[in-house]
């Protein structure tokens, strides 16, 4: 049976992160109940003829914004809309100065029986660079509020190469959340966009980062030990936990999505809706769903996507199956880079499967640039 998933994208935050590059605004008090209503109107319209839905995901932005009622409402029209697994995984992100007790409780009974909580870092002088709004002593609550709300899993994200941070700050982060029985950690490297806050503010205090493949290492080392695999570039987890969701992009298999700048990917046609909240209430307002731009894509496109995709996991490329899906041999197609990568330890094939090396995951992307075709 054919799946998918569904992501929800709640674009409102309380503040932005000096770092932050996704599609998020200041929330005023009547955007989320408006946004809620919009984003119902959005389910409505959308064509339902899509694969059953087994996982969904509410992200942002600062989904735990949203009050479990709103979230109730959501995740009620999802079911009333579209086909659904008896067991979907419902995966909902949280930032610290959000949660509480009372809200988590409501979350649970609205459906969410997975939590994905922002932590980046508990030391108090990178948080305050980076302008988050919690510092370490109330993320730690709210790690403890989150382990103890009884989701089925508890997935806290990290970063690494942030002002300050060395090893040791770092690996006393991911010992400091060990404690409270998290399934899941996803680690990312810091990303500067041009013209950002941060980037103002380095350049203003003279400060220049350079990619830490050791803080990378160090961290995945420190994981392994507590008993977490790698399964993704950046993503780790106790055996049998890992995001299903977002196995559904790195399988290259369909996703629908809603909410503003939301993408969905169903058969050979991808879509994006519009990121202004304001354009996009007016097309729902008009009856219309709310797309900025539409294509299908080429098979050209569509097998160098799925080898990127692919390519992130650890388990990597499934030969048999890009066989069967391009009728094309990925060892003969590209064997002269993959025996220049098997000399140089970044690369594997074994097992009728191609793989990117533990060695190879830090430079992962320039490497699944040499599979890339025309």
């Amino acid at each position: 049976m054919t799946t998918a998933g569904l992501y929800i994208h709640v674009p409102f935050c309380r503040k932005k992160c000096l770092y932050c590059d996704f599609t998020s605004y200041p929330c005023a008090g009547t955007d989320l109940p408006r946004l809620v209503g919009l984003i119902l109107k959005e389910i409505s319209l959308a064509p339902a003829e899509v694969p059953v839905i087994d996982t969904v995901f509410i992200g942002g932005g600062t989904p735990s914004l949203l009050s479990p009622p709103l979230v109730g409402k959501l995740l009620s029209a999802v079911a009333g809309k579209f086909r659904m697994s008896p067991d979907p995984e419902i995966s909902m992100e949280m930032n610290p100065e959000s949660v509480t007790a009372a809200r988590l409780r409501g979350w649970r009974k609205a459906g969410v029986n997975r939590a994905s909580m922002g932590v980046q870092c508990l030391d108090d002088r990178i948080l305050r660079y980076l302008g988050r709004l919690a510092d370490r002593r109330r993320i730690l609550k709210a790690a403890g509020a989150v382990s103890a709300a009884g989701f089925g899993s508890v997935s806290f994200d990290l970063m690494f190469g942030l002002p300050f941070q060395d090893e040791k700050i770092l690996l006393a982060d991911i010992a400091a959340l060990l404690p409270f029985g998290p399934k899941h950690f996803s680690l990312y490297s810091l990303h500067v966009p041009r013209g950002s806050g941060l980037a103002g503010k380095l350049r203003k205090d003279g400060i220049t980062l350079e990619e830490d493949a050791g803080l990378y290492d160090a961290a995945r080392g420190a994981l392994k030990t507590a008993g977490f695999a790698q399964y993704e570039i950046s993503n780790f987890c106790v055996p049998g936990f890992e995001c299903r969701h977002n196995l559904h992009y790195w399988n290259y298999e369909p996703y629908v999505g809603v909410g503003p700048a939301a993408v969905g990917f169903v058969g050979a046609e991808r879509w994006r809706n519009t990121a202004d909240p304001a354009a996009y209430g007016k097309r729902l307002a008009a009856g219309k769903l709310p797309r900025e731009s539409r294509e299908i894509i080429s098979p050209p496109v569509a097998r160098n996507e799925y080898v990127m995709m692919n390519l992130r996991k650890t388990s990597g490329l499934d030969l048999a199956g890009y066989r069967g899906k391009f009728g094309m041999d990925f060892t003969a197609e590209h064997a002269k880079a993959i025996r220049e990568l098997d000399a140089g330890g970044l690369f594997r094939c074994s097992n009728g499967r191609c793989f990117v090396t533990e060695k190879g995951m830090f430079v992962s992307n320039a490497i699944i640039r040499e599979f890339f075709r025309d």
